[in-house]
């Protein structure tokens, strides 16, 4: 299917594209629906449309903005104009964006859909270019040190993406506009919000990038924004940190005597594993499986103390199938056997 974005700031606009136009029949998907540019150029950044239509004046990032910062990761990316405006400069300015089509507003849904269908024939004649893609491992090193807020562990995975080879200016800033939509991709959906007027800015970012042609200069560019992002990360999580650990905190409590792994609390809090288990680890001062022990052991006092089970029965009722290994973390976390109250651990306990 062929992905196509919608970017309008009139709501009847956006449904009646969205309800009027057959895009099963030609072969398409909306992928995303937009209201503003920002809005925009974030959902073309993560779902890599084929085919946008735009509106031009939009608030936050007018049309043309948009398209400019679009077509720096996505070149090849058909374009459809909507405008209400029969605006010569405007269609100058889009000419020189390579747009496909500049659609005068009213515009029928048959004129939109034959539009559609030849630019669909298009893409079907030209088959789809290997995007450029940072390469994987100093990629997700990247996002890992930006998602935990650490900027020296965010510049040394750049230095590792700089070793991979040598880039001329155009693949320089291509490569480096794709690792920071990757890193504030991952952030998104981490649950951080870029407003407009917040440093830093992705939109204002990515226009600045456009302009450098140097290596050099792409490289500084690229500091600036991995270093703006993980300092951006680490100034509103210092509060949201203990948020995550305490929701954490409750699942463990709840779900300490089934068999609970860190992939299942990570997946709770919304965040990946190896970020999970480095933040819980920096605010609670000790590890997950530590944490997950102590509760267990919290519990399993509880039980001894109250009465009425055996010492093996309360090893599985707190959650552990391997009762050494149970015996074991007892006297490691409390200094003492498992035993019922009153009397000496005996087989008959066990």
């Amino acid at each position: 299917m062929i992905r196509v974005l919608i970017a309008d700031d009139e709501k009847r606009i956006r449904d009646g594209l969205s309800v009027t136009i057959p895009w099963a029949d030609l072969g398409m998907e909306v992928v995303g629906v937009a209201a503003h540019g920002e809005a925009a150029l974030a959902l073309a950044r993560e779902t890599r449309p084929q085919i946008i239509l735009t509106d031009v004046r939009m608030p936050r990032m007018d049309g043309l903005e948009f398209l400019k910062q679009t077509k720096a990761f996505l070149p090849r990316v058909r374009v459809v104009i909507l405008s209400g405006y029969d605006d010569f400069s405007y269609a100058q300015q889009a000419v020189k964006l390579g747009v496909s089509e500049y659609l005068v507003k009213p515009v029928g849904a048959e004129t939109i859909q034959s539009v559609l269908v030849r630019l669909a024939h298009e893409l079907a004649d030209e088959p789809e270019e290997a995007e450029a893609r940072p390469s994987p491992a100093p990629a997700h090193r990247l996002v890992e040190a930006v998602e935990r807020g650490d900027p020296q562990a965010a510049y040394a995975a750049l230095g590792e993406w700089r070793r991979g080879g040598v880039r001329d200016g155009t693949q320089a800033r291509q490569e480096a506009i794709d690792l920071v939509d990757l890193v504030i991709q991952h952030l998104r959906r981490d649950g951080y919000e870029f407003r407009e007027g917040d440093s830093p800015s992705p939109a204002a970012a990515h226009s600045t990038v456009l302009g450098l042609e140097e290596p050099s200069q792409v490289e500084a560019w690229l500091d600036r924004q991995i270093g703006a992002l993980a300092t951006f990360v680490d100034r509103n999580n210092r509060n949201n940190r203990r948020l995550i650990v305490r929701r954490a905190l409750e699942i463990i409590e709840a779900g300490s005597s089934g068999d609970l792994s860190i992939e299942q609390v990570a997946q709770a809090v919304g965040l990946s594993p190896n970020y999970f288990s480095h933040l819980f680890k920096r605010v609670r001062g000790q590890g997950f499986r530590e944490t997950l022990n102590e509760v267990r052991i919290a519990k399993a006092k509880a039980l001894l103390e109250a009465g009425g089970h055996k010492v093996y029965e309360v090893a599985q009722m707190v959650g552990f199938s391997d009762y050494k290994y149970f015996a074991a973390v007892f006297k490691k976390v409390t200094g003492t056997a498992p035993t019922r109250p009153g009397r000496t651990r005996s087989r008959q306990d066990e």
